[in-house]
């Protein structure tokens, strides 16, 4: 397997991304050694139709790459349930391969 770096076309991706609009913001991201990782989204004023998560979405492919889990914790309408699965889907994930997005209903964690 290849490893997928931001900027670059992901594997079996239909989709190239420009890093030149995306802007990482301070999140946190917590890096497990027993390869999981913690991104937490902050919370910003809406612009137009855009939310919190879709100035992660490099980040969020990036780290869905680099380790087997990734946890991701937002605000209420952060667009963790509607965003993340199209970002996946855009990049390739669901293409060619078995892999499927899945989302479940929403917990408090």
């Amino acid at each position: 397997m290849a490893f997928w770096r931001p900027g670059a076309v992901a594997p079996g991706a239909d989709v190239e991304i420009d890093c030149d609009e995306v802007t990482l913001g301070a999140e946190q991201v917590n890096h497990s050694s027993e390869g999981w990782t913690d991104l937490v989204i902050p919370s910003q004023g809406g612009v137009g139709h855009a939310l919190p998560v879709d100035v992660q979405r490099e980040r969020i492919l990036f780290e869905m790459e680099r380790v087997s889990t990734v946890l991701i914790c937002g605000d209420t309408s952060s667009g963790k349930t509607t965003r993340i699965p199209q970002f996946l889907i855009q990049a390739g994930w669901t293409g060619k391969r078995t892999r499927k997005v899945i989302v479940t209903e929403p917990r408090r964690l």
